[in-house]
């Protein structure tokens, strides 16, 4: 069995997902926009050019206002938020962690029931839940709170709770962070080996262009569509952060592994296991915490 998470992580996954693609998407455009304004402008001598050259400019222009007064980025940022939220408090409520261990709460179904369901209110009023509402898939908001896994899943015994744990959430996660770690590596590696080569080839032509190897008149002789593109690459690099990505996330499964390892020992007092799921998740927050951070600006 796999936990079933509530309808309100789904529906943040989904539009932080939906709002991410769109944020890249109108980058690409932009610097493709870019791109084809440099070849466009060279050929001032063609009238058509021109008008072609002030078509992309002004889509250009269009892409950037857009952006800035959607800010869809801040969407994201919110909704992953929101969404990593949302799997922290549903693993401490399945778990029998804080804040749901209380005697009060912990013996009475119905009133730790009813602390789940005033947290997720507090989450969704917290990261403005209300803002993203809107563009929110309508099945997915509707899904349930309490799904029947995480009933189920509460019913486990101390071993059960602790093999599930370990599996689903520790093990879980440390190999999507290996996984992303080892994926921003060779991207990031990818992406250097060809602003290098672009930077060489520039160079190349520009040094055959001053020994009159390549004439002026030469139709391949502009070279600025390659500086254009060198620094829009660079700026894409730039923007998807592989490089600290890779060495964040690297550092995040070996910190991980320890959680694995401090598990193995725990021994059959309950209190100590919901002790550990509770030092366990506040690890897990931190990057949740680093999207609150991010919407924020």
């Amino acid at each position: 069995m796999k936990l079933d998470f509530p309808g309100l992580y789904k529906c943040a996954s989904d539009v932080s997902q939906k709002a991410q693609d769109k944020y890249l998407n109108l980058i690409r455009v932009e610097y493709f926009f870019l791109f084809i304004t440099a070849i466009t402008a060279l050929m001032k001598f063609e009238v058509i050019y021109f008008i072609w050259t002030f078509v992309l400019v002004c889509a250009l222009l269009f892409s950037q206002l857009y952006r800035h007064f959607i800010k869809p980025e801040q969407t994201w940022y919110r909704a992953r938020a929101l969404a990593e939220s949302v799997k922290t408090i549903t693993w401490r409520y399945v778990m029998g962690s804080s804040p749901f261990n209380d005697k009060s709460i912990k013996n009475d179904e119905k009133i730790s029931t009813q602390e789940f369901l005033n947290r997720l209110e507090e989450i969704k009023e917290v990261n403005d839940f209300a803002s993203i509402a809107p563009i929110a898939e309508t099945d997915l908001v509707h899904n349930s709170a309490i799904t029947d896994s995480m009933k189920e899943i509460r019913l486990y015994s101390l071993e059960e709770k602790k093999e599930f744990y370990l599996k689903h959430r520790i093990q879980d996660q440390k190999l999507w962070y290996a996984k992303k770690a080892s994926f921003n590596k060779k991207a990031n590696r990818n992406w250097m080996v060809t602003i290098v080569v672009l930077i060489v080839l520039y160079l190349i032509s520009m040094i055959l262009i001053a020994s009159k190897h390549i004439l002026s008149t030469d139709w391949y002789s502009n070279v600025e569509p390659i500086l254009v593109l060198i620094t829009a690459l660079i700026g894409w690099v730039q923007i998807k952060k592989h490089g600290e990505l890779a060495s964040s996330y690297i550092l995040t499964a070996h910190e991980i592994q320890k959680l694995a390892e401090e598990l193995s020992l725990l021994g059959d007092d309950p209190d100590e296991f919901e002790r550990f799921v509770d030092s366990a998740e506040q690890a897990f927050s931190r990057e949740h915490t680093q999207w609150v951070a991010r919407k924020k600006f």
